[in-house]
């Protein structure tokens, strides 16, 4: 990887004394910590960001295969079915 020299203008002085401050606490220089947050700043930029209007789409969410009654449906999965429940 190629290394040069890079100026940038309009940092804030306090956030970058800060920034710095973490990345000498962390045994990194700037410049490898300011890469990382680069790096780590366009990962999650890239990710798609869910609609959490659409609450099928909710990774885990309950997914019925039909219509019904979604609080019998939740009560079957948390206690048991009615036709569960022993008789005497």
């Amino acid at each position: 990887m190629k290394k040069d020299v890079l100026v940038a203008r309009n940092v804030d002085k306090e956030a970058y004394a800060r920034f710095r401050r973490k990345a000498l606490e962390r045994g990194l220089n700037v410049g490898a910590a300011l890469t990382s947050a680069m790096e780590l700043w366009m990962e999650k930029g890239s990710k798609k960001k869910k609609d959490i209007r659409n609450l099928m789409a909710l990774e885990g969410f309950i997914k019925m295969g039909r219509k019904g009654n979604w609080s019998e449906h939740v009560d079957d999965i948390l206690y048991g079915s009615y036709n569960d429940i022993p008789r005497h």
